[in-house]
Order: structure tokens, then C-alpha cells, then sequence
């Protein structure tokens, strides 16, 4: 073989090891975004969930002070 084909083969094989890594760095890149939206689902439902739960607390909160409101009125306790 000649030098100038040892340098073309040299480029050739360095050129098809890039390749190869980018293609690896472009695959492990699509599994870590797969991974983070994966986990972006599971923190928005468990937020979610955290929302409903407190406003469900909330809302028996509410109810609690009002049922309580409209009892100390109805005693005749409260000027109207």
C-alpha cells in the first residue's frame, strides 16, 4: 500500500469511529430524555394527587367552618 492510501484508510476508520461514538452519545442522550420525562409524568401526578389531597382538606375545612358558623348563628349567638 501507498501513504497516501495508509492516510485515506487512517480518515476512513477514524471517521467511522466517530460515527460509532456519536451514534452512542445520540443513544445513551434519547435514553436519559426518555428517563427525565419519565420522571417530569410521575412528579406532575404526584403533585396531582398532593393538589387533590389538600384540596380536599381544604374543602372539609370550609364546610367544617361554615357548618360551625351556621350553628353558633342559629343559636341566636350571632347579631343579624
Amino acid at each position: 500500500m501507498n501513504p497516501e492510501g495508509d492516510v485515506e484508510q487512517d480518515m476512513l476508520t477514524a471517521k467511522k469511529s466517530e460515527i460509532q461514538y456519536l451514534m452512542g452519545m445520540l443513544k445513551k442522550t434519547e435514553e436519559q430524555k426518555c428517563m427525565i420525562s419519565a420522571r417530569l409524568e410521575l412528579l406532575k401526578k404526584g403533585s396531582q394527587q398532593d393538589l387533590s389531597a389538600t384540596t380536599a382538606v381544604v374543602i372539609e375545612k370550609l364546610r367544617s367552618g361554615i357548618l360551625s358558623y351556621g350553628a353558633y348563628t342559629n343559636h341566636g349567638l350571632h347579631d343579624t
